[in-house]
This record gives structure tokens, C-alpha cells and sequence, in this order.
């Protein structure tokens, strides 16, 4: 659990943070203000129900979050079936240890911002795989094994 009342009260939970934090592992808890909402609140409300959307679609008993897996650092994973890698900036590209992962993985990108989606071409395991993001900002990657 990770919660912003004990972290920083409520100037630090945002978008980046929602998803860091799921793809650490762990769930989130938004200390709300009642006064009105300062847009960073509005992007980690948002982020919440990207999140659960994902967590409802992926096996997450089964995912476990691998840092080392992705140059981003923040990656769930279950290793030859299903990755989901969270890019927090606008860095564009980053690199994905595959090496473990035999098969072609359907891809699927969402823009944490805007909550678009975009599907990319399937991609095949077995090796280290760069991946370049289809729009700036926060991104995130869904690799699934295809059948």
C-alpha cells in the first residue's frame, strides 16, 4: 500500500505516481483535499480507473513486478505471457528484456494523459526489444502472448 496522506498529504499523487506504484506492486490510496481539485488530483483519479481497467483485463495473480526487465524500472510481469511497463516521462524509447519470452506478444500502448489507445504490431520475443512510445508524455506498454 502507498498511500499519499503518509508520503506528502497532497502534492505528490498523480498520474506518474498511480502507475509506478502498480507496476511496483502495490496499491494506491489518494488522500482527498475538499477544496477544489488541484489538476495533478484530477490526473491520479483518472490514472486509478486506467489502472483497475488493467487490472480486470491482465492475469495479476499471476504478475509479479521485475524492474530489471525494463530501462524504465517499472514493469509487471508474467515472464512469457503478459508485461505491462510504465514510461513516466517523455523519453519516447526504452528497452525491454524479452530474452525469457518465446512467442509473438500482441501490442497495445496507452497515453496516460489522454487515456487514448493505440495498437502497435505484434512483436517477438527472445531477445532484448526497444520500444518507441506512438505519442509524448506518460505511456504505457501492454505485451500480451498471442495464441
Amino acid at each position: 500500500m502507498d498511500d499519499t496522506d503518509h508520503l506528502c498529504a497532497y502534492v505528490c499523487g498523480d498520474t506518474n505516481w498511480v502507475w509506478k506504484c502498480f507496476c511496483h506492486g502495490l496499491n494506491v490510496l489518494l488522500m482527498e483535499d475538499l477544496t477544489p481539485s488541484p489538476t495533478w488530483q484530477d490526473s491520479a483519479r483518472v490514472a486509478m480507473g486506467q489502472v483497475r481497467r488493467f487490472s480486470e483485463r491482465v492475469n495479476l495473480a499471476q504478475m509479479v513486478p521485475i524492474d530489471g526487465l525494463s530501462e524504465t524500472r517499472y514493469c509487471l510481469a508474467s515472464i512469457g505471457r503478459e508485461y505491462l511497463v510504465f514510461q513516466g516521462g517523455n523519453y519516447g524509447e526504452f528497452i525491454l528484456n524479452l530474452n525469457d519470452a518465446a512467442g509473438t506478444f500482441a501490442v497495445e500502448w496507452l497515453n496516460a494523459t489522454t487515456g487514448e489507445t493505440v495498437l502497435g504490431k505484434p512483436i517477438k520475443g527472445g531477445a532484448f526489444r526497444t520500444f518507441s512510445t506512438p505519442f509524448g508524455g506518460p505511456a504505457v506498454l501492454y505485451l500480451k502472448l498471442m495464441a
